[in-house]
């Protein structure tokens, strides 16, 4: 263990000098200085965004708001949920509406995926391995709306979200 060196101070003559050569070149006399900040309180500005389930009304900051309005919009958009499991992992319970497109069938199914584009896609798979790689391979043919089930199927199962068989 070194022994702490306290940092070298200037004398008075050398910081008289220093002061005076910043002034000259125009630099405020308390020049990294912490000065004394007085908060400025301004009135949020919120957003009406509904009435929630005890009928009274929920508001959010502006930015949040609009936030959360798209992803309303969006969601009310007709979204297709894309199973990329294969056809007997399919088989034992799947997320209702969903279609079908196993991960090793993907580059043949490549047109039919196309014509989805105006939509957004959810991709899910079992743990999420095969949904994060089907999911980059969408965005690199021009998709932009994809979206990857957080969760997927295992979380889907665990909040008792319903399966079709």
């Amino acid at each position: 263990m070194t022994a702490r060196v306290p940092p070298k101070r200037c004398d008075t003559a050398r910081r008289r000098e220093v002061i005076a050569q910043s002034i000259a070149l125009g630099v405020p006399r308390d020049y990294g200085r912490v000065r004394r900040m007085t908060a400025v309180r301004e009135p949020a500005q919120l957003s009406f965004i509904g009435i929630d389930v005890h009928d009274r009304p929920q508001w959010l900051a502006t930015r949040a708001a609009r936030a959360f309005v798209r992803m309303r919009e969006q969601a009310q958009r007709d979204a297709v949920v894309l199973d990329v499991r294969t056809k007997p992992e399919y088989a034992t319970g799947h997320i209702p509406g969903s279609r079908n497109i196993p991960y090793a069938d993907l580059t043949e199914r490549m047109r039919e995926i196309e014509k989805l584009k105006s939509r957004p896609i959810i991709v899910c798979s079992e743990s999420g391995a095969r949904s994060s790689k089907v999911s980059g391979a969408l965005k690199k043919i021009g998709l932009s709306d994809i979206f990857v089930l957080r969760g997927n199927l295992t979380g889907w199962a665990e909040a008792s979200l319903p399966l079709e068989k």
